[in-house]
């Protein structure tokens, strides 16, 4: 299991360097995006099928000792997601943009121990009054934080919109980073439903976040796994912050949140015995 693990690690690392080799490509100041109001934006459903499009800014502050944090701009431009299963995923990192309604609100408890005797834990907390999506995320590691992620949505097309994501990671009870995504204009616009789009296959259900604590054992190796990368990514930036240390963090981070989706759908099929 150790040899699977660690061919696992090398292989997303390798992906999130081609990842980043690809972010370096585009010019970070994406002249001539021009961010849509809300009034402006064009808001149909957000049924399968439908496209979400977001301006996107990325940002990340790293702690310096005895000054005040160093604040860089890692990308600025237009993404978009198509609506699959209630979920509209950004295509250039797959990280969420959009969702559906899909769970009740409240605190939720995931563990799994790995075969090196390692404990992981994700802890969820839903929105104040429940119901939508989860309002933050924590990851830990024998008991020590690794990543803590807040999400701040807005209800638009009878779901939810994303306005602002925070990832923090820690590296032994220190910060190292924080990354920093907002979301400056967002259109939803109608499309093809996935059912009859060509070559589609069956939509995945919705996350559904009130999950119960089964074994998922793949989605565990994978989350741990793109965890690594995306620790090992933010202590390169950290050290060396540039436009393709840049890059990779912002492709971790999105492997990760890809990662964390997949390993809650699954506990949710699980439960339910699909």
């Amino acid at each position: 299991m150790r040899r699977t693990k660690r061919r696992m690690v090398w292989g997303a690392a390798a992906v999130v360097a081609g990842l980043a080799v690809a972010a370096c490509a585009r010019d970070a100041s994406a002249p001539g995006v021009r961010v849509p109001t809300d009034a402006e934006a064009p808001t149909a459903a957000l049924a399968d099928g439908a496209v979400v499009r977001a301006v996107v800014r990325d940002e990340v502050e790293v702690p310096r000792l005895g000054a005040s944090a160093a604040v860089r701009e890692l990308g600025f431009g237009t993404h978009e997601g198509v609506v699959i299963g209630g979920v509209a995923l950004d295509g250039a990192s797959g990280a969420p943009l959009a969702l559906r309604p899909g769970s009740e609100g409240g605190s939720f408890d995931l563990r799994h121990n790995d075969d090196e005797g390692h404990d992981h834990r994700l802890v969820l907390h839903g929105q104040p009054g429940g119901g939508g999506p989860p309002a933050s995320v924590r990851y830990e590691r024998d008991g020590e934080v690794v990543a803590e992620v807040d999400y701040r949505w807005e209800r638009r097309g009878g779901g939810y919109v994303l306005r602002e994501r925070t990832l923090t990671l820690h590296r032994h009870g220190r910060m190292l980073l924080r990354q920093v995504r907002r979301i400056e204009g967002v259109e939803i616009a109608a499309g093809v439903p996935t059912a009859e789009a060509p070559g589609a296959g069956p939509a995945p259900r919705p996350p559904v976040w009130g999950v119960q604590n089964v074994s998922c054992f793949r989605e565990w190796v994978v989350y741990i796994s793109a965890s690594g990368v995306l620790i090992v990514a933010g202590e390169i930036y950290a050290v060396a912050p540039n436009p393709a240390s840049g890059g990779a963090l912002i492709a971790a981070a999105g492997a990760w949140e890809q990662s964390l989706q997949s390993l809650l759908m699954c506990q949710y099929n699980s439960t339910i015995g699909l």
